[in-house]
């Protein structure tokens, strides 16, 4: 293959990351990676297999697979340490690796390793100019306030990560910041104006045909539903978002969903309350958590189902899951107070990365 082609082939694979169609993308990657092993250890061909490894760690994440996430992100911080310091590549792809290991270590609730990440990403962006790097990393620092609590920084930061994002013209990312500033409302309890980001953020991916993020903000409009007790769009639209998220492989995804619809039939009000139909729900969203790593959502859906087995009077049922919820809440309790206690380092690690956007939008 020549460079040109190699070229073509690094795009198409990410297009199709993006869109959601992860096999065409990793049969791109392969086809790369296979013309790369019978080439001359050149430093081009070593950018080519950088930025190769870079995209199939992306698609790994896209996939909820976070273990192959870390392996290919190493091996591509190990091809990057090969090449010269004055490479132009070399550090702005270096950026996005730290992002998608930061954006990992976030997914696994190791909020430490991730800050880590993602101070290094942006160290690298701001000393680069890399601007497109830099927006990104700012909407994830975002999401780190999010879960700190800390909504109003939050916003702050998604509003100038937006305010980049649409300058520079990055409408996917645009459009998934809009997401999360639709999070932040829901949490709060303002479920019109969650509605009408969510809103947004669908039909900006559904111009931009990205199936993945258009199955994540169906599900998340389905919970402002089940949340405002619309019982029934939101089943409509969870269920919508299920055959998507298991279609494309999305893990952690299909498990947020079915806790969902496990929580909705588990809901005495729902006119369709079916304890029997819960629990089968709940249990599929444990084991996938178990499996992939997550634990978000894992001591929510335990206690969930330790009640319904508490109406049954099935107290062999209850207690297992009971305990497991019970510990499992101790263990996110004390991740909270690491997460308070880890908000003055980020305060001062921020204060590092200047200059930073002074312009904040009102959202």
């Amino acid at each position: 293959m020549t460079h040109e082609q190699i070229n073509n082939h690094l795009t198409k694979a990410d297009t199709e990351s993006r869109r959601g169609n992860y096999d065409t993308a990793e049969q791109y990657i392969s086809t790369i990676l296979e013309t790369l092993e019978e080439s001359q250890l050149l430093e081009q061909s070593q950018v080519f297999r950088l930025r190769a490894l870079l995209l199939l760690a992306q698609t790994m994440w896209r996939r909820s697979d976070y273990n192959q996430v870390l392996a290919y992100a190493n091996q591509a911080i190990s091809v990057a340490d090969k090449l010269s310091d004055t490479h132009k590549e070399k550090e702005p792809t270096l950026t996005k690796i730290y992002n998608v290991i930061g954006l990992t270590y976030w997914n696994l609730s190791n909020y430490s390793l991730s800050l880590e990440y993602y101070s290094k990403a942006m160290e690298l962006g701001e000393k680069t100019g890399d601007k497109i790097g830099v927006a990104v990393v700012l909407g994830n620092m975002g999401i780190v306030y999010s879960n700190l609590a800390d909504y109003s920084r939050a916003l702050e930061y998604f509003g100038n990560a937006l305010i980049a994002h649409e300058e520079l013209g990055m409408k996917a990312e645009a459009a998934n910041v809009t997401c999360n500033i639709g999070v932040i409302y829901r949490t709060l309890g303002d479920y019109s104006r969650a509605f009408e980001y969510f809103s947004a953020s669908l039909a900006a991916f559904k111009e931009l045909g990205n199936k993945a993020e258009i199955a994540r903000v169906t599900g998340n409009i389905g919970n402002v539903f089940s949340l405002s007790s619309n019982f029934q769009q939101a089943l409509e639209y969870y269920k919508t978002a299920l055959v998507s998220h298991e279609y494309l492989g999305n893990k952690a995804d299909t498990a947020i969903i079915l806790g969902y619809i496990g929580h909705l039939y588990a809901e005495k009000s729902f006119e369709e309350y079916d304890p029997n139909k819960a629990k089968k729900y709940l249990l599929d969203a444990i084991a996938i958590d178990e499996k992939v790593g997550t634990k978000a959502d894992l001591y929510e859906n335990h206690r969930i189902i330790a009640k319904l087995f508490k109406d049954e009077k099935n107290w062999e049922k209850f207690a297992e899951h009971f305990e497991k919820y019970h510990d499992l809440e101790r263990e996110v309790h004390n991740d909270d107070a690491k997460k308070q206690a880890q908000r003055f380092a980020i305060e001062r690690d921020i204060a590092a990365m200047q200059p930073l956007s002074k312009r904040t939008r009102n959202l």
